[in-house]
């Protein structure tokens, strides 16, 4: 279910409320960490500052302030990741095996361009999904595009460090 939540202070509260059952196994020889299930989100959270437009029937235009502007508010955008459920069950074995080395192998495929980028090479284009160079003309990144970047990276080492501390 989307939710967006409306901050007309500075504070926002979120809470989320599932039900799930599970059963575990009576074998003694299947017990202990192996056993770990590890409940993950799948959500996408987007904080945003939005124009809020309201219409002056009487007088045919939009209600700005006194400075000429319209009135902003920040929103919180939250849903889980399109075809996905709002959670995930991950064994501690699932996690070792596939996700760990995914997300290692996302990091390594960004560490190379970023350099490039930051570099100052041609590594972006105006394509609206993927740059292929031998197709779309290769242009200076801007700051904006190079901190994407970055943001990304970091998103993902942090996604790598919690699943090392998940583990041990």
């Amino acid at each position: 279910e989307r939710k967006t939540l409306t901050d007309r202070r500075s504070e926002v509260s979120t809470s989320f409320s599932t039900t799930w059952s599970y059963k575990t196994s009576s074998d003694p020889d299947l017990a202990g960490a192996e056993s770990d299930v590890f409940v993950v989100p799948n959500l996408i959270a987007v904080n945003k500052n939005v124009f809020v437009v309201q219409w002056n029937h009487a007088q045919c235009n939009a209600v700005v302030d006194e400075f000429g502007s319209l009135r902003t508010e920040r929103r919180l955008d939250i849903s889980p990741l399109p075809s996905k459920s709002a959670l995930s069950f991950y064994s501690r074995n699932h996690i070792r095996t596939f996700k760990i080395p995914d997300t290692r192998a996302r990091i390594a495929a960004l560490k190379d361009p970023l350099a490039r980028m930051k570099s100052g090479a041609p590594e972006c284009c105006d394509a609206a999904k993927t740059c292929n160079p031998s197709v779309h003309r290769m242009r200076l990144c801007t700051q904006a595009e190079i901190d994407v970047e970055v943001v990304k990276l970091k998103a993902l080492q942090r996604t790598l460090d919690g699943w090392y501390a998940a583990l041990t």
